[in-house]
């Protein structure tokens, strides 16, 4: 009986090991560090402006290096003319792969005469795999033309 036990308690340990060296591997020393500017200004003809970036950048324990940023702006005019645009990049970089990934995204909205234009632009390492663009009615929620 006692055997029984300590095979059963041999195996569960065994088993168990590959999850606990997961999570060693996964909660392991990662080096963030990150940068937030936010600025607000308000125009002499009513409107305003707003800017906010982000810069993240971080490195774990295997050696790869991850860079994150957006920046994202809005402007808003006396008649409540509204412009936001939102730009994000993000590099991974493998340590000694060559294999560096990078994605950059775009997103524009201008509201302007009760319409919405929505443009899209994705990027990955150069190539463009998205770029949409849109019009709508923000009166009735249809395409605009």
């Amino acid at each position: 009986m006692k055997k029984t036990a300590l095979l059963a308690a041999a195996a569960i340990i065994a088993l168990s090991a590959p999850a606990f060296a997961a999570d060693v591997a996964v909660g392991a020393d990662v080096k963030t560090n990150t940068k937030v500017e936010t600025s607000t200004n308000q125009k002499s003809n009513g409107g305003y402006e707003e800017k906010r970036n982000v810069t993240t950048e971080s490195k774990d324990a295997a050696g790869t290096a991850t860079t994150e940023s957006s920046k994202a702006k809005v402007e808003v005019d006396e008649n409540g003319n509204a412009v936001k645009s939102v730009e994000t990049k993000a590099s991974v970089d493998p340590k000694g792969l060559m294999n560096q990934e990078t994605t950059k995204t775009t997103y524009k909205e201008e509201l302007k005469d009760g319409k919405k234009k929505v443009h899209k632009v994705k990027k990955v390492n150069g190539k463009t795999t998205v770029d949409e663009e849109s019009t709508i009615n923000t009166t009735t929620g249809q395409p605009a033309e």
